[in-house]
């Protein structure tokens, strides 16, 4: 069952471009700083979950960001700009508005996200560094660790930084680093919620699609051809119809599996990091002060979990009312690769 579909309406904004490899590089530069900060202050419990907290992220968006799972990315992207396979003379009202109420919503979403992530970062930075200041807790026990104590966030650069113009070049680099770590935050969460809302949609859409399956297979298949029309039972022998049975449930199945595959990844990751923000401020004995420089943080990496309850209560509610996949006799089909 071959022909031209008619796409439906996509926000191409949302699309993240992994060919770009100035962000995988850039993230390397990242991990490799990170990671190396991260072995220098092994010695000091504190200054090591800050650094630790670094890593995880770094290291979790060079993996997203690897050849390994370029593929697969690619793959769903074309998949959520094409949409489940309605075919074209079926598409109605009711298709396009629900496209359009989901590119609303992630548009909606990701924006207020991406104000909430950069705010996070930055006044990570601000707080974070003013705190140590104020204190002034590193000039009364002087460190042996060749990092500039005051950093936001602690890690190695290969020159003193005790003057006012080096210590500025530092913590410009120490701002470069947390940007690119937030950019390709805001990328992973764009496409997880372009994943989740897309998703909800094609239930939406595939409802509609599937209860008039066999009739439009048949006027599809029927189309431009001479001779008196088969019965439906012929129909699900022929090997177009088959065909299209078979791509249409492994479109699917890969979809809902890189949908689990976020879940997976981004909801270990999120929990993982919110303890390790407390426990930071527990062995360094802090109360709300120490809590508070990290409190943004803290609210973004809780966001993402709300999202994930928010969701998948969403999806779980749309999939309970998907019914009319046991309408059409699909079983009748006898499908053979």
């Amino acid at each position: 069952m071959e022909g031209n579909t008619k796409h439906q309406v996509v926000d191409r904004e949302v699309v993240y471009d992994f060919d770009k490899e100035r962000e995988l590089q850039m993230v390397m530069s990242c991990c490799k700083i990170s990671f190396y900060s991260f072995v220098l202050t092994i010695g000091d419990k504190t200054r090591m979950l800050e650094t630790l907290h670094m890593v995880i992220l770094a290291f979790y968006d060079l993996s997203l960001l690897t050849t390994k799972l370029q593929s697969n990315f690619k793959s769903v992207l074309e998949f959520i700009n094409k949409g489940f396979y309605t075919y074209e003379e079926d598409l109605d009202e009711r298709h396009y508005e629900t496209t359009k109420n989901c590119v609303r919503r992630i548009r909606l979403v990701n924006k207020w996200f991406r104000i909430i992530i950069v705010s996070s970062g930055f006044s990570f930075l601000l707080f974070n560094t003013a705190k140590k200041y104020i204190e002034n807790s590193y000039k009364k026990r002087p460190s042996s660790i060749p990092i500039n104590p005051y950093f936001p966030i602690p890690f190695y650069v290969p020159f003193d930084t005790s003057s006012v113009l080096t210590f500025t070049i530092a913590y410009l680099s120490n701002v470069a680093m947390m940007y690119s770590v937030c950019m390709v935050a805001i990328c992973i969460e764009e496409i997880y919620i372009s994943l989740l809302e897309q998703l909800k949609a094609q239930f939406e859409i595939l409802n509609l699609s599937i209860s008039n399956v066999v009739d439009r297979a048949l006027r599809r298949y029927f189309r431009g051809k001479a001779g008196p029309r088969q019965d439906m039972e012929s129909l699900y022998q022929k090997k177009e119809f088959q065909d299209c049975l078979l791509e249409f449930t492994r479109d699917i199945r890969s979809y809902v599996e890189m949908t689990f595959f976020f879940i997976a990844v981004l909801s270990t990751l999120t929990l993982s990091l919110a303890v390790l923000v407390i426990t930071k401020s527990k062995l360094s004995n802090e109360e709300l002060l120490g809590v508070g420089t990290f409190i943004m943080m803290l609210f973004t990496e809780l966001l993402f979990t709300l999202q994930f309850c928010l969701y998948g209560e969403e999806l779980s509610n749309e999939s309970a009312r998907f019914s009319s996949l046991f309408g059409p006799p699909l079983g009748g089909a006898s499908i053979k690769e």
